[in-house]
């Protein structure tokens, strides 16, 4: 079982934020709390294993990770959804401000701070756990909601975002999230009209581009699916699960190409090895594996050996029994 601490327990997390002496006496100011440190991301997630941490104050890099990371890892944890996410930041620019928003942060805070700044957000922090008790406090929803779709409950999804769309039915933050939602669903006509109502109301609107990309990827639109993720990477650029998808999505509008090209000409061995090629990087290894049993080599061709090794990677990595 986790310590529980009286007061507010702070973990800050870095080697960049503050002194140590100096936090301890900013947070003493203000109160009988308590704060705990983390260089490293490895030595954070320590601190919230052994104790019940209720503020968390982190720079973006880390020695061993960044808070992408790290707080994605945080959400994973249920037991975690009442952290009050503290991004510490030299500048309040327009990357910090759009990773915030994509990882559902709570605040951005400038380097240097005070005790005061701190002290406003222990004030919002107290109203949120106020909040709580009622079921209506937005950040607690969203990730109960966020969680509840990542776990495929969606019964209780459903409820958690009809409630965050009455309490906030213009926020585009509600709207962009509910579109990730109907897009769980395979709903994507609906999640289309939420992330549009969302871009409606702020044009560049990070998370409704990123959705609408994701969306264009599941109907298989890939080139439309660039234009918008490439535009959401171009804004936020930080995103590294963003990156990765944009180089599958340039690999499934390529193997679309290929496909296309091979339907009209469908004799050239060099074009089938490139498809079989293009769905093993894919990690389309069922995919993969059928074509390859299509392919008709003539007779010494040079490609039957590599063939044949792509078959059997496929068949290793997608555990598919020969």
């Amino acid at each position: 079982m986790k310590k529980k601490e009286d007061g507010i327990s702070f973990l800050n997390i870095g080697t960049r934020i503050l002194t140590k002496d100096l936090m301890d006496q900013f947070i003493r100011s203000l109160g009988n709390h308590h704060t705990h440190y983390g260089q490293k991301g490895i030595s954070a997630k320590r601190v919230t294993e052994e104790y019940e941490v209720d503020i968390i104050i982190s720079e973006y890099e880390m020695e061993d990770t960044t808070a992408f990371h790290l707080i994605r890892d945080f959400q994973q944890d249920s037991s975690n959804d009442h952290f009050y996410y503290i991004l510490a930041v030299e500048e309040k620019n327009a990357e910090m401000v759009n990773i915030a928003e994509e990882l559902d942060i709570d605040a951005l805070i400038v380097k240097p701070f005070t005790a005061l700044d701190i002290a406003e957000h222990v004030k919002e922090y107290e109203e949120h756990l106020n909040k709580k008790g009622e079921g209506k406090d937005f950040i607690i929803l969203l990730r109960k909601a966020m969680r509840a779709l990542r776990d495929k409950a969606t019964t209780d999804a459903h409820k958690l975002f009809t409630l965050l769309k009455q309490n906030a039915a213009e926020n585009v933050h509600v709207l962009s999230r509910l579109g990730d939602y109907y897009t769980g669903l395979a709903d994507y006509s609906s999640a289309e009209r939420c992330f549009q109502d969302a871009l409606a109301i702020k044009k560049d609107y990070i998370l409704a581009l990123n959705g609408m990309g994701v969306l264009e990827v599941k109907r298989k639109n890939y080139i439309l699916a660039l234009e918008y993720l490439s535009k959401a990477q171009k804004i936020s650029p930080l995103n590294p699960e963003r990156a990765h998808l944009i180089s599958k999505v340039h690999l499934a509008a390529g193997l679309d190409q290929l496909k296309s090209t091979e339907r009209r000409d469908p004799g050239g061995i060099e074009l089938k090895m490139d498809i079989l090629r293009y769905l093993v990087c894919l990690k389309d290894f069922m995919g993969a594996i059928h074509w390859y049993k299509k392919i008709k080599f003539p007779p010494n061709d040079p490609n039957v050996k590599e063939a044949m090794r792509l078959s059997d990677f496929a068949h290793a990595e997608g555990k598919i029994s020969k």
